[in-house]
């Protein structure tokens, strides 16, 4: 299987939630307690739909638009699509840091069935799709004439 895209999600909300562990709350911020929830701009009837329809892609791993340091805490996440249906959430219980609203995630090697079986559920747009190579693959593709560029 080859990749086809790298497939990049905006944080649209962002919902923390304190869970009780133990009887114990200290009120810190970044006590092990903390599950974030993430709802972004796609999802499960989007270009994720491949979870559902491709075995190949299974499991998701998201991660930060960003530099991200080894040390860098990790939190319990759940991401969820925009769609506020049940079935629209596609991580659970996933590790990684913090992001906020307004940050991207990224999920490398998707492929060229993810966007062909996405759909406009519930009234969201479908995902813009931008093509975006290197210079010399352009240049080897030839691809100058047909968008009139020089």
């Amino acid at each position: 299987m080859e990749s086809v895209f790298t497939l990049a999600m905006n944080v649209i909300a962002k919902r923390v939630v304190l869970e009780d562990m133990d009887g114990h709350d200290d009120g810190e911020e970044n006590s092990p307690d903390r599950k974030m929830m993430y709802y972004l701009n796609d999802g499960m009837y989007g270009s994720i739909s491949c979870v559902t329809y491709d075995a190949a892609h299974n499991n998701v791993e998201p991660y930060p638009h960003r530099a991200v340091e080894s040390s860098e805490r990790r939190y319990r996440s759940v991401l969820f699509g925009p769609t506020c249906n049940s079935n629209d959430k596609i991580t659970e219980d996933y590790w990684m840091p913090e992001c906020h609203v307004g940050d991207w995630l990224l999920i490398d090697n998707m492929g060229a069935y993810s966007v062909s079986v996405f759909t406009d559920f519930n009234g969201f747009e479908r995902a813009h799709i931008y093509p975006v190579v290197t210079a010399e693959t352009w240049h080897a593709l030839n691809l100058s004439h047909f968008y009139n560029i020089c």
